[in-house]
């Protein structure tokens, strides 16, 4: 597991050769787990898919799942070339199964917003966070899923014409997240 974030924090320095030879030297210890290697698989197809080589990471994110069904990051992996390609939908699809996840939670709410259906994008960003329960700090939510879980509860809520429900949640995003990437 470590090896995974020592990856990761080399990809964030822009040394991705040194991340995938750090993922390869762990892959290639005997002793690791389906479970930790199917996170290094997963790793892998963040990187591959980073460098452009989308076959291989597609690749390393099945591997991963055969490993490990429910392997977060290798599912929004394969969820993201289904998005890529048109294909919300089946996105969603994917997305459901590991929904336990916080992650692949906010991604369902957003493919699921992709494929036409607001319903079912609200009811997966109630199912993060319980609107009643938004405290409206920063601190309060999960870094990983935050910024964007109020931009696609506000986003379901206006598809469904719900404005005035909607656009708190829309100022919520704006106001916790001012450093977020604003789609």
């Amino acid at each position: 597991a470590i090896f995974v974030d020592i990856a990761a924090r080399l990809m964030r320095l822009n040394l991705p050769e040194r991340a995938g030879a750090l993922l390869d030297a762990a892959l290639a210890l005997p002793d690791a787990g389906p479970t930790i290697r199917a996170r290094l698989l997963a790793a892998r197809g963040d990187l591959l898919s980073r460098k452009g080589e989308i076959a291989g990471a597609e690749q390393a994110w099945n591997q991963a799942l055969a490993l490990d069904p429910l392997q977060p990051r290798a599912t929004i992996g394969i969820a993201s070339r289904r998005i890529a390609a048109g294909d919300a939908a089946g996105a969603a699809a994917i997305l459901e199964k590991a929904a336990g996840d916080p992650s692949c939670l906010l991604e369902l709410g957003r493919a699921r917003l992709l494929a036409g259906d607001p319903n079912g994008a609200l009811r997966a960003m109630q199912r993060l966070e319980d609107p009643q329960d938004c405290s409206g700090h920063d601190a309060g939510h999960d870094p990983e899923t935050g910024p964007f879980l109020h931009l696609y509860e506000g986003r379901a809520l206006v598809a469904l014409g719900r404005y005035e429900e909607g656009r708190p949640h829309l100022q919520l995003y704006f106001d916790l997240y001012p450093e977020a990437p604003r789609p």
